[in-house]
């Protein structure tokens, strides 16, 4: 795959030593039947922070995508361009698009923002870098 492929995919940040967090890109990987995504697990030793406008702290805190354009998103809209970009997931978005219900993915989303900290970490974890 050439630069320019690469660039125009989606790219999701995510703490892979999260059990919780692996978990759910886990199924975004098994959906993302048209290689569109590039997951980044920011708990890898090789993960580089320099490479990105945004501190791994943050990155690690907010669940954070990076859009082909550049664009850095997160919380909610992260979740919601994911489920544009993965076809099994659209009707998802279309679902959810609304301020109800967005009002109330935002609330659930603070709260798991504030609790993810006390979540269990995954079994094959040690000191925060995952095994792949």
């Amino acid at each position: 795959m050439n630069l320019d492929e690469k660039s125009k995919k989606l790219k999701i940040f995510y703490d892979g030593a999260c059990l919780v967090c692996h978990t759910e890109i886990e199924i975004y990987r098994k959906h993302d039947e048209n290689n569109q995504i590039d997951f980044i697990d920011i708990s890898l030793p090789s993960f580089d922070e320099s490479s990105y406008p945004i501190t791994k702290h943050h990155l690690n805190k907010y669940f954070h995508i990076q859009l082909p354009t550049g664009l850095f998103l997160h919380g909610v809209p992260a979740f919601m361009e994911i489920w544009k970009v993965i076809p099994k997931w659209q009707w998802v978005e279309k679902v959810t698009n609304n301020f109800l219900c967005r009002s109330l993915m935002e609330l659930g989303y603070f709260f798991f923002v504030y609790i993810r900290p006390y979540l269990p970490k995954r079994r094959n974890c040690e000191s925060d870098a995952c095994k792949i």
